[in-house]
């Protein structure tokens, strides 16, 4: 696993652009996994996950978000690392 961590190219609470710099950039299993960390009006840290297969960006479903929010952009970071890491491994249990 290979993990680049940089700051984003901007501080808004808009939706990340594919042209803006991830928080962290890992290789895995032949996927590329982008996280952005984006901090809302209340001031919670959210995860923002893309997945890429080569050029391909692949869809994955987003975990419930109600009760998620973290104090630090880290924290939503390893937060999106992690639901990534489950979903394509497979080891996220369905209720």
């Amino acid at each position: 696993m290979v993990m680049h961590m940089a700051s984003p190219a901007s501080d808004n609470n808009e939706a990340p652009r594919m042209s803006d710099l991830p928080d962290a950039r890992v290789e895995y299993a032949g996927y590329t996994i982008l996280v952005y960390a984006i901090e809302n009006e209340q001031g919670v840290w959210l995860p923002r996950v893309t997945v890429l297969q080569g050029a391909e960006r692949i869809e994955m479903p987003q975990l419930t978000q109600a009760w998620r929010g973290w104090l630090t952009r880290g924290e939503a970071v390893r937060d999106g690392l992690e639901q990534a890491h489950l979903l394509l491994s497979g080891d996220r249990h369905q209720p």
